[in-house]
């Protein structure tokens, strides 16, 4: 055999195997259809579809799902989940468009259930979701009567509030857009800060990362926690737990963050559902919730929660 045959029969061979491997065809590897997912109609679309794409079939069976009076649910926390959805992929309720509607809809609503002494609701961590939906609603429409109603509401959480969870440290982010200087808001942060400080849990950590109130020692502690965090293991503790790891590592960026932000894309997106509809240009989805965490606050919320997550993909 010559030189030249030697090569002619090798170039033939890797063009085999590079077809064979193509077809999936070789023992070990992986078959194309592997990563995909099948969609309403039983088509097959990639793993690979991007995050906007999943939002904006979110916000079309949200906008599909919406009471006539705003709502979701007659729910607070699940239209508040809704509104800060909005709000993170920027729907401007004046826009001339359907979820622009739903969120000004929304917003009227969360207005409507207000209490004549301020709260939105009384339990605690949906009263402060719904503060926190507002301001961002005042964010959205500079509106006097979101602003007026999310002042109102802030104040009265300031002077009735008993506990600290995530959802009271975003009010005292969300408000810093008042600017408010004043004696009570003051004692109120160092209040907030003083009983995280106390806590010294790794939620409390992370709370006081993001209010940019944690010391040297406390960093440490938490990166320690950030080293080897997992996605799949917090999902246990809920949704909103691992969006306040989310905020956090997307914070600090790197590899820590890329990481995270890999894991959660991959274990989530596998729980889009998409929903056969007449019109092709309107695709609908939702976020079906499967462990018990995830299930307490049902599909709606868990599903405008997680495409929160999607926002910063």
């Amino acid at each position: 055999m010559t030189k030249q045959d030697f090569k002619q029969i090798s170039f033939a061979a890797l063009a085999i195997l590079l077809l064979l491997s193509f077809y999936g065809c070789i023992e070990g590897s992986p078959n194309i259809n592997d990563n995909v997912v099948e969609d309403g109609w039983g088509r097959a679309h990639p793993d690979t579809y991007d995050s906007m794409q999943i939002t904006s079939h979110v916000m079309n069976w949200l906008q599909s799902s919406q009471h006539e009076d705003g709502s979701w649910n007659a729910s607070p926390a699940d239209t508040a989940a809704v509104v800060l959805l909005c709000a993170a992929n920027n729907v401007l309720p004046q826009q001339n468009s359907r979820w622009g509607a739903m969120v000004s809809k929304a917003l009227q609503y969360l207005v409507s259930i207000q209490s004549p002494s301020g709260e939105y609701s009384w339990e605690e961590n949906e009263n402060c979701m719904v503060i926190c939906a507002m301001i961002e609603g005042f964010c959205l429409t500079g509106s006097p009567v979101a602003e007026n109603s999310a002042r109102r509401a802030y104040v009265r959480m300031m002077t009735t509030t008993k506990n600290v969870n995530p959802w009271v440290v975003r009010c005292v982010l969300y408000a810093r857009v008042f600017n408010e200087s004043q004696i009570s808001q003051n004692h109120f942060v160092a209040d907030v800060v003083e009983k995280l400080r106390l806590n010294h849990d790794i939620n409390s950590l992370l709370n006081l990362y993001l209010l940019d109130q944690i010391t040297t020692v406390e960093t440490i502690e938490l990166n320690k926690f950030l080293e080897t965090v997992s996605f799949e293991k917090e999902l246990n503790n809920g949704i909103d737990w691992c969006y306040t790891i989310t905020e956090v590592l997307f914070a600090k960026g790197g590899v820590q963050w890329e990481n995270w932000q890999n894991e959660y894309f991959r274990i989530l997106r596998r729980r889009l559902v998409n929903i056969e509809t007449q019109d092709s240009n309107k695709l609908l989805a939702y976020f079906e919730p499967e462990r018990e965490s995830e299930v307490l606050h049902g599909r709606t919320y868990f599903t405008a929660r997680v495409a929160m997550l999607f926002a910063t993909n």
